[in-house]
């Protein structure tokens, strides 16, 4: 079924199937492109476009559930997010992109729990990218997190939780942030360039999982040591297990302990374990886009040239 563009009104969901639609401009009053309402359960919307919406491209409200949002865009939207759900639960979001929102890209609140994300591109929006808060049994899988202004992706209060096989490059504070999520499994993620920290563990966060992750160059490069502050930042008092994990080119044992944040630099916190930890970038981990994995070869290829002609080390910093 396919819809002309529809200008200053949203679309509450009540048929199963919406294919090809268009949505602009939905006004303030409302403000959603797209409206599951309470209880919307088993519908299909794909191959939408929806942008410059008040408050949100799609909204998910109580109880919806077992819905498939499938190939669309949610971009644009004025004052809030690409896509919000509040308590809804068993839905699949999937190759969508949500990209130059005015909060988060993508926002689950209130047990929104046992959603799937995959295939998703979240990024350039001037919040965070996906936000978890107090939801839980959720999958992040292949998603894409780019440039956006705060956090890659960011668990909050949300437990039992899998992000995986997520490229969260060029963010402007943390790459992926923890604060009081326990019991999540953080795996084979490839987190680079964060402005901030790659990784950040905070609140009452206990029983995460953080193994094969690719951890490159986030934070401040410290020219002295070759490290960076901070590519992991345990916040803690408790101790985090972070081993087999890839820290970069070049990182020996005693760059990587300089560039993690734990007990060391302040004895109120917990140790980070990384040892033992991979020498070569972990191969369950996305491949980033092509420019960005030239850059990051290029680099290297510059350093050993430097090292070779002038017998000393030298490192660009990242900008």
């Amino acid at each position: 079924m396919s819809y002309k563009p529809v200008q200053h009104q949203d679309i509450t969901l009540v048929i199963n199937t919406i294919d090809n639609c268009t949505v602009l401009n939905s006004a303030e009053t409302h403000g959603r492109g797209i409206y599951l309402q309470d209880d919307s359960h088993h519908n299909m919307i794909s191959n939408c476009t929806v942008a410059n919406c008040y408050r949100s491209g799609i909204y998910l409200k109580t109880n919806a559930s077992h819905n498939t949002i499938s190939g669309n865009s949610f971009n644009d939207s004025i004052a809030y997010y690409g896509i919000r759900t509040n308590a809804a639960s068993h839905n699949n979001v999937t190759n969508c992109y949500m990209c130059n929102n005015s909060q988060q890209g993508l926002y689950l609140f209130a047990h929104a729990d046992w959603n799937n994300i995959t295939g998703c591109t979240i990024s350039n929006n001037k919040d965070d990218g996906i936000y978890l808060d107090s939801s839980n049994n959720n999958t992040l899988l292949n998603n894409t997190a780019n440039n956006n202004t705060k956090d890659g992706i960011i668990l909050g209060h949300s437990n039992n939780n899998t992000v995986r096989k997520n490229t969260v490059l060029e963010n402007h504070q943390h790459g992926i942030q923890l604060e009081d999520g326990s019991n999540n499994n953080v795996s084979c993620n490839w987190v680079q360039n964060s402005d901030d920290h790659g990784f950040h563990v905070g609140g009452s966060s206990t029983g995460n999982t953080f193994k094969y992750n690719n951890i490159v160059t986030n934070g401040l490069f410290i020219e002295t040591n070759g490290s960076y502050q901070w590519q992991f930042y345990n916040g803690l008092s408790e101790d985090i297990n972070a081993n087999y994990n890839y820290w970069g080119p070049n990182m020996t044992s005693e760059k990587i302990n300089a560039s993690t944040y734990d007990s060391g630099e302040d004895s109120s916190k917990g140790t980070v374990t990384y040892y033992p930890f991979n020498m070569s970038a972990c191969p369950c981990a996305p491949i980033p886009e092509a420019s960005t994995f030239f850059l990051f070869a290029c680099g290297l290829t510059l350093m050993v040239l430097i090292r070779y002609f002038y017998g000393e080390g030298v490192k660009k910093a990242r900008k």
